[in-house]
């Protein structure tokens, strides 16, 4: 998410913690289908080690490979649903000013998921969108 440069209206933290919300949200909003054991899955271990998240994974795979199966085909709906989001959030927060680079942007607004209670899961799935993006 990158806070626009298009007027003087500077962004401060209540802007970042709004777009955390927005992101929260759009998140949660659109993943009602997956499994709970697949959102435990992603949002306990998505942020961190790829090895623990792919092992964790295969684990659900074992104990209930349908259910698995469904989930990750839902993914690809959800992440489609969630780039909507993204894009009008973009426009939403597009007359907002920072010094700030993209990336400390984002750093912002991942601290500001983090933090927020029942944001976890967005926090993994953005947490591993930006590592994906290096």
């Amino acid at each position: 998410m990158v806070v626009g440069l298009g007027s003087c209206n500077m962004a401060n933290d209540d802007d970042y913690k709004n777009v955390a919300d927005d992101m929260c949200n759009c998140v949660n909003k659109n993943v009602t289908g997956l499994s709970k054991e697949f959102k435990e899955i992603y949002s306990k271990y998505g942020a961190g080690d790829q090895a623990t998240l792919e092992a964790k994974m295969q684990e659900y795979m074992m104990n209930d490979f349908e259910g698995a199966m469904k989930d990750m085909g839902q993914m690809e709906q959800v992440g489609a649903k969630i780039e909507t989001c993204m894009k009008d959030s973009k426009k939403k927060y597009k007359e907002l000013y920072t010094s700030d680079n993209e990336k400390e942007v984002q750093n912002k607004v991942l601290k500001e998921l983090k933090d927020a209670k029942g944001c976890e899961l967005s926090y993994a799935l953005f947490s591993m969108g930006m590592k994906a993006g290096k």
